[in-house]
């Protein structure tokens, strides 16, 4: 007789099965097998199925998205819109991303500032020179 173990990832926190991901929803499905261990050998003994009754939320993060020079930013519309990925947490292996570093929802606007002037005497004009500066929230522990 061989002891029955389900499992969604293995010791080493790798998936076992692809979970599916329901964006609507914002949730996602794991998948488990079934295990036994032969001659201290791991033996799955079934296909990948649903694990229904664990189904973790998946949630956003800008961990690893930090970067402004990676952030899309609109120029002439004066707003740069960050990054974020998506997670969740499954009860074994720690955080586990679905997706890579993808435009946020969270916008900025943009401080434009004149700072000096490209003359063109031989020509009679002269162009703005500008910087822009992202108007980033204050972090609430500052005064």
């Amino acid at each position: 007789m061989y002891r029955h173990s389900d499992y969604t990832v293995d010791a080493s926190g790798a998936k076992v099965c692809t979970p599916k991901v329901e964006p609507a929803t914002k949730q996602v499905t794991l998948y488990y097998r079934t295990e036994i261990t032969v001659q201290d050998k791991i033996q799955y003994i079934t296909e990948c199925k649903p694990d229904t009754g664990n189904k973790p939320t998946v949630v956003a993060t800008s961990d690893g998205c930090t970067d402004p020079a990676s952030w899309k930013h609109d120029l002439a519309g004066g707003m740069s819109y960050d990054r974020e990925r998506w997670y969740y947490n499954p009860e074994r292996g720690g955080c586990q991303y679905i997706t890579s570093s993808q435009t946020g929802r969270e916008k900025y606007t943009h401080d434009v500032t004149t700072v000096g002037w490209e003359y063109h005497d031989d020509k009679l004009y002269a162009f703005p020179r500008s910087k822009v500066t992202i108007m980033l929230p204050r972090p609430a522990n500052m005064s």
